[in-house]
């Protein structure tokens, strides 16, 4: 079992304890409000994402439920959607110009209002990563001890008393993971007017020259400090995360005459959770709105909706994809640029503190940091590292390159590529380092040959993952994008306060469609991790040899 220090757990406390004695010394009562609202959407978002992400990944490890891997793909496509597409598509359905408001509703206010909207659509866009991370403590348990105490109990009891015991672990960092990033985003809670600490640091240091906003910037490191050593205190019980990638099958319990049952009821579920957002997209984006003996008639048109979406010869300088073809690059060439930025950070430090110990505590470190970081708060670090000598080359970069953003994107994105290369690297046979070291190789050559050649899939996973996180990343950039650029997610989060329309809904759909075809590539980079890691110790004999790792 890989742990990081024990130290690093007493850090956390420091940090927790320093930062909330610098609110009670600092804070009034409108950041006590503030942060109560934060507290607010934050706990909602976890009543709505962690049963249902926990139950989604029960269903789908570790029992026969049919249809599992078509339903495990379209989590992972849904585990790379940006939230500001999750608000736009419930927007769509259920928001003030969705089609339910449209179709004579009998509600004199759209369903979607307030911290609700807020808790439900950061719920559901979080519900994926839940999955995911308790999947993570569920691929590594021991089958033995299940197979033995169905000998003895049945088998909701020793789901109950085993199976989620087991999966503690994966559930509280599953749980941490919601709690920050929903109390550090600013998309949803913007739309919906919530006013969080996140939104006050937006509202309040970036759009103004306001004399106090120094204890503005002091008050928002002090809140820093308390989510980074809240992090830090319950990451350092995370089980192994190398065991994300099992050695071998796990158990799967049999669910008999409910097995299709369940699956029904599951991929029903699923599909009502993306197929209502996903139609409310395409009605709006086909929506035409027409005058009719002095009436307005809204009326779906699928010429309309063809012609945003697919160019063609006629109608190619209609389609989002043509007439926001230099957003798109722009938004792909940030995105990647951040991505490779991730995976340079990323890489040595999970390489490095795959063992545990002293040597984890700069990637759980940093891990924790840019989880606990609001995405404002980068940006108004950044603008003031730029702006702090007035430099002609720093304001010209500031100003007139992408780096930035980039920078940005980066920071918000570094947890994902460290949990992720971390996940592969110290799943790996610890026998390929040590002949490594016994036949002389120094540190760089093994972290060249293991830890990069070795780790190319995991690496791409990486970089892909990096990359969808990037490209949707808003609350971090939208601060610091320079002027005369905008990026699609920029231009997407305007739309929206006005409603979603055609524009805004039919990039919202590409972005969909983008998502769907990372997944794919991804799901297939992650059965060669997969065979690559299981058959890592046949690699030591090659390394002894002297034959090129593969």
């Amino acid at each position: 079992m890989v742990r990081p220090a024990r130290w690093c757990f007493w850090g956390g406390w420091l940090l927790l304890a320093a930062g909330v004695a610098g609110l009670l010394g600092t804070a009034d009562r409108r950041v006590w409000l503030l942060a109560g609202n934060t507290g607010l959407v934050a706990v909602g978002t976890c009543v709505v994402s962690v049963p249902l992400g926990t139950l989604l990944a029960l269903l789908l490890c570790r029992t026969d439920l049919p249809g599992r891997r078509c339903l495990a793909y379209l989590t992972l496509a849904l585990l790379f959607l940006p939230v500001l597409v999750h608000a736009a598509a419930w927007e769509a359905a259920l928001g003030k110009l969705g089609w339910y408001m449209g179709a004579g509703a009998t509600l004199p206010r759209p369903p979607l209002r307030g911290w609700g909207a807020v808790a439900w659509i950061h719920g559901l866009w979080a519900a994926p990563w839940v999955t995911g991370l308790v999947a993570a403590a569920l691929a590594g348990q021991a089958r033995e001890l299940e197979e033995a105490a169905l000998l003895e109990a049945g088998p909701w009891t020793v789901v109950r008393e085993i199976t989620l015991r087991q999966a503690r672990p994966g559930i509280r960092a599953a749980c941490v993971w919601v709690l920050l990033s929903s109390a550090t985003e600013i998309v949803v809670t913007d739309l919906y007017q919530v006013r969080t600490l996140a939104e006050e640091i937006y509202m309040g240091l970036a759009l103004s020259d306001d004399p106090a906003a120094t204890f503005g910037l002091r008050t928002a490191l002090l809140a820093t400090l308390v989510l980074a050593g809240a992090a830090l205190v319950l990451l350092d019980s995370l089980p192994d995360i190398g065991r994300i990638v099992p050695q071998g099958d796990p158990f799967r319990f049999r669910l008999g005459r409910w097995r299709w049952v369940v699956g029904a009821c599951t991929a029903l579920g699923i599909l009502l959770l993306v197929a209502v957002p996903l139609v409310s997209l395409i009605y709006q984006a086909g929506l035409v709105v027409r005058d009719a003996d002095g009436h307005v008639v809204r009326i779906w048109s699928l010429a309309r909706c063809a012609e945003l979406l697919v160019p063609g010869p006629a109608t190619y300088r209609v389609s989002v994809l043509w007439s926001f073809r230099r957003m798109w690059w722009w938004t792909f060439w940030m995105g990647a640029s951040a991505a490779s930025l991730v995976v340079i950070a990323a890489a040595p430090l999970a390489w490095w503190g795959r063992r545990g110990g002293l040597r984890a505590v700069p990637a759980i470190g940093c891990a924790a940091v840019g989880l606990a970081t609001m995405g404002p708060l980068v940006g108004v670090l950044l603008i003031k590292l730029f702006t702090l000598r007035d430099d002609a080359w720093l304001i010209g970069l500031y100003d007139r390159t992408i780096l930035a953003p980039v920078l940005a994107a980066a920071w918000r994105g570094l947890p994902v590529g460290i949990f992720v290369c971390w996940a592969a690297m110290s799943a790996a046979h610890p026998l390929l380092s040590d002949a490594a070291r016994v036949d002389g190789a120094r540190v760089w050559q093994r972290f060249w040959h293991l830890g990069l050649r070795l780790h190319g899939p995991v690496l791409a996973v990486a970089w892909l993952a990096a990359l969808a996180l990037a490209c949707g990343e808003l609350s971090a950039t939208i601060l610091v994008i320079p002027p005369g650029l905008t990026t699609l997610t920029l231009r997407v989060f305007g739309l929206l306060h006005a409603g979603v329309a055609n524009q805004a809904a039919a990039l919202c759909l590409t972005a969909l469609a983008a998502v769907l075809l990372l997944a794919a590539l991804v799901s297939r980079l992650l059965l060669r991790v997969r065979t690559r890691l299981a058959g890592s110790a046949g690699h030591v004999e090659s390394w002894r040899h002297g034959r090129a790792l593969p």
